[in-house]
Parts: C-alpha cells; structure tokens; sequence
C-alpha cells in the first residue's frame, strides 16, 4: 500500500483494505503507520491484529510507538538500514537494538556519527560510509542471547537537529507532545538560528491549554533564546517517497 496517499479522507479505505487482507506482520514508516494507528484508535476500530508490526527508513518516536502499540495490540520493532547495503540495526523480542556484525562494520565517531563498511555489497562495497544517521552505544550483552553487539538508540539524521542561538544542537524532541491529547501530527521546523515553528494539526478538542503545555515542554528543552511559534497547518506534507520528517531544518 503506497503510504504516500495517506490522509484522514482516505484512512478507513485503508483498514477496511487491511482488515480483509488480515496481515500477520505490518512494515512501514512510523509517520504512517502512527497516522493509521490514530485513525483506529479515534474509530475504536480493533478488528486488525498483527503478530507485530516492524517500522523502517525514519526515525520511531516515542509517542508512535506508543499509539501503534495500542492500536494493533502488537509490540513494535524498529529496524534500520541503508539503501547503500552499508549497516543493519534490528530490534530484537526483548527491546534491544542489535547491529548485525555478519551484515557491516559500524564505527561511531564524536557525536554518535555513524561510519560503516558494508560486508554484502559485492557489486559497490563502500568502506567507512558515511551514512548521515547519528546513534548511541550500549554497552553490555541482551537477555535474548544474541551476540550481536548493542545499540542504545539512533537518533535519526544529522540534520534532525534545532540549533540555539548559543550555539548547541539539540535532538530527540518527540517528548516535545508526549501527553498532549489533541495532536494528530506535528513537524519543528526552522529557517531561521532565533526561531522554531512547531507546525501542528490538531483533532477535536485542543485548546489553549494544550498549546501552553507543547510550549512548555519545548522550552525546558531549548530555553528561552529561540522565539517558539505554532502554526496550525490541515496536513503535513510528505518528502519523496512519502517519507515523513519530524525535525526540518534549513540552516546551513
């Protein structure tokens, strides 16, 4: 199913599609499968229950998780890759994230900028790759017995980073609408190192009192320099390949 389409018109074709085709797994990006996840949640439309459902090609955020979790009543295992056949990161039952050894070589530099060098590639090997992803080491070994070695979290690209006027760059910002009812989708957006536009699409119900609690919780993270303004928007648009970012940063 081409997730391109997605849209609230067009989400109860999709599950009632989904639904007759009963999956046992799902794939997908997080954006989308969170935009489905909140369509059954909002319709208490339960009848799809996959054994699991697997996200891909962006970054899973908290709050996604969390609704894709409670719509399917399946556990959710993120997966990472590169179209490059340079590095593969799966989350395994015990919710771990393991990078395949048999697939590349991973290196983490200063800032958790990952370099790797593909071992399946035997048409265009490409050696200490830079791949644009940022990720975190774990130390230690998982209760499910895999020897792969393990990874804390990825962060998500190097550009899916808010910069402050005094000069840090600051990531993982979903926590920015944990608790917020009223918020279907939402996309930080900055053109400018002095502001940050939260662009938001909000349900039924939102009201001041959510704005003030988004605001909040964006300012004990990024502070009072950066000018904080929402902007209500009917939809989020998707990038090439329908592919969803959460941070959009144009500064250089």
């Amino acid at each position: 199913m081409l997730s391109y389409h997605f849209s609230r018109q067009n989400m109860p074709e999709y599950a009632e599609a989904l639904a007759r085709f009963a999956p046992d797994f799902l794939h997908g990006y997080p954006s989308s499968l969170y935009v489905l996840a909140r369509h059954i949640l909002e319709n208490n439309l339960h009848s799809l229950r996959p054994r699991a459902v697997f996200t891909a090609s962006e970054t899973l955020l908290e709050f996604q998780r969390e609704a894709i979790e409670r719509a399917f009543a399946a556990p959710v295992l993120n997966w990472y890759g590169t179209t490059e056949m340079t590095c593969n990161i799966v989350e395994c039952a015990y919710g771990s994230l393991h990078y395949r050894t048999d697939y590349g070589a991973l290196e983490l530099l200063d800032g958790g900028v990952m370099v790797a060098t593909g071992l399946l590639n035997s048409s265009m090997p490409l050696i200490r790759y830079r791949a644009g992803d940022v990720a975190t080491a774990r130390a230690g070994q998982c209760e499910c017995g895999c020897a792969f070695p393990l990874i804390e979290r990825i962060e998500g690209r190097i550009e899916d980073y808010i910069r402050t006027p005094d000069g840090r760059l600051v990531g993982r910002l979903d926590h920015i609408f944990k608790g917020v009812a009223h918020v279907r989708e939402a996309q930080l957006v900055q053109r400018r190192v002095e502001e940050l536009v939260l662009r938001i699409v909000r349900v039924e119900g939102f009201n001041a009192d959510d704005e003030r609690m988004i605001l909040a919780n964006a300012r004990e993270r990024l502070g009072r320099a950066l000018q904080l303004r929402c902007e209500y928007v009917d939809a989020i648009e998707r990038f090439a390949g329908g592919k969803f970012r959460f941070v959009v940063s144009e500064i250089t």
